[in-house]
């Protein structure tokens, strides 16, 4: 006896399995139904809104979309969903088109409006997120993905009480919702409260342990226990509140500010305050190159912990080894050579300590040609900068010239690798 096709029994099985984010068993389901039927746009939508939430499977669910959009172009769920996979493909000036040809095909749908919000987060347009974000819950309160993104767009524009209150709502509404407890999260580390950020940080994990804004909070929960790290993360999320034109601006202006100080002490003041114009100078390279270190030099400390280590991604360990384990290594050799006063010492640890910064570049980049270029840079510095330290231990002209040669090329990758990391298309790393 040979069983019916129940394409409609399937489907309500599958959703029910995409409910409960159980995505790969209700991919499945789908899967079965387009064997039958290939041109179900909306079984093509479902099946892409699974892969979407699985892991490392973001290109199969663009085909699957494209593909539903072919077969009915007047879906505006269909839009909001490409929109959604566009911005997770750092392409979110395209899915800008996406949502307002959504919008065209229906203006009252809470979710596009919703999804409008998402893409202006991640363009850091955040009055614009907000905007789309209380759009959405005005057409449907109840809405917790909007919900949420309010809270995001009111957190980035340093509007921390607000962004409590709203936060607070949402897990009023509902207490298992894992979305709203990252959040909850975000809002006591800018409150400085670690203790109970990490409390909501695990709430959201054992809910979905897949959450990603759960997990890199979690990890900020660790690396505070280290007071440079802790002001690097007042700072970084300081810098992450203001838009791109501020945080260009900020940065020109201590350019500025560390050379008139140093200027001032050094000439004006008759080189008696000499030192203190070196020691500007020394915090401000320290103060500038931090921002490349601290995250590699964080995922170090959480590496050196036996159980917090568990929470580090396979790219952030190697991240703690190269950049955090270069740079804590490099220190120590370059102090061994400058109190023994010797040169071939000083100028390997010098170049272990600044391979840390392209190493920085090379495992948690989001931008893969960056992630290589960098990797093979960092490479490239420890090789010129090792030739030079052995040619200058070896006293001979020859060998003085090849040490002369590689310090200097090591210098032009190191300097290079700092002016390029300015291009967002090899760097991003956050």
């Amino acid at each position: 006896m040979t069983s019916t096709f129940n394409p409609q029994s399937l489907l309500q099985k599958a959703n029910l399995l995409l409910d409960q984010q159980r995505y790969q068993d209700a991919a499945t389901i789908y899967e079965q139904i387009l064997a039958q039927n290939p041109q179900d746009a909306y079984t093509l939508y479902l099946l892409s809104t699974c892969q979407y939430y699985s892991p490392k499977k973001l290109d199969l669910a663009n085909q699957l979309i494209d593909q539903a959009i072919g077969y009915e172009p007047n879906e505006p769920a269909f839009y909001n969903l490409k929109a959604m996979i566009m911005t997770d493909k750092s392409q979110a000036k395209k899915a800008v088109s996406l949502v307002e040809t959504a919008i065209t095909l229906n203006p009252l749908y809470s979710h596009t409006f919703a999804v409008k919000a998402y893409v202006q987060l991640n363009l850091e347009k955040w009055s614009l997120a907000e905007g789309a974000a209380r759009k959405a819950l005005s057409l449907d309160p109840e809405n917790l993905f909007a919900g949420n993104l309010l809270a995001s767009s009111l957190r980035m524009q340093n509007r921390i009480d607000e962004n409590k209150e709203v936060v607070m709502g949402l897990l009023a509404k509902d207490p298992s919702n894992a979305i709203s407890h990252a959040n909850a999260g975000w809002v006591f580390i800018h409150k400085k409260d670690y203790k109970r950020a990490q409390m909501h940080f695990q709430t959201a994990l054992k809910i979905d342990p897949q959450l990603e804004p759960a997990r890199s909070g979690m990890l900020e929960t660790l690396k505070v226990k280290s007071p440079l790290y802790r002001w690097y993360l007042n700072y970084a999320l300081f810098m992450s509140r203001q838009s791109r034109l501020k945080q260009f601006s900020i940065i020109i202006a201590i350019i500025i500010g560390a050379r008139l100080i140093s200027g001032f002490f050094k000439d004006v003041a008759g080189g008696r305050f000499a030192f203190v114009s070196v020691g500007v100078i020394i915090f401000f390279y320290l103060f500038i190159f931090w921002s490349w270190l601290a995250n590699g030099v964080g995922n170090l400390i959480v590496l050196l912990d036996p159980y917090a280590r568990l929470a580090l991604k396979k790219e952030e360990k190697l991240d703690g080894i190269f950049v955090g384990g270069s740079f804590l290594l490099g220190l120590i050799v370059l102090m061994f050579g400058m109190v023994g006063q010797w040169m071939p010492l000083m100028i390997l640890g010098g170049t272990i300590l600044i391979s840390a910064i392209p190493f920085s570049c090379a495992f948690v980049n989001k931008r893969h040609g960056g992630r290589k270029f960098y990797g093979i840079m960092g490479g490239a510095m420890l090789v010129l900068g090792s030739m030079a330290a052995i040619s200058e231990g070896v006293n001979n002209e020859y060998f003085s010239a090849i040490a002369n040669v590689g310090f200097a090329s090591m210098l032009v990758l190191f300097v290079a690798a700092t002016w390029l990391g300015a291009f967002g298309f090899l760097r991003k790393v956050r």
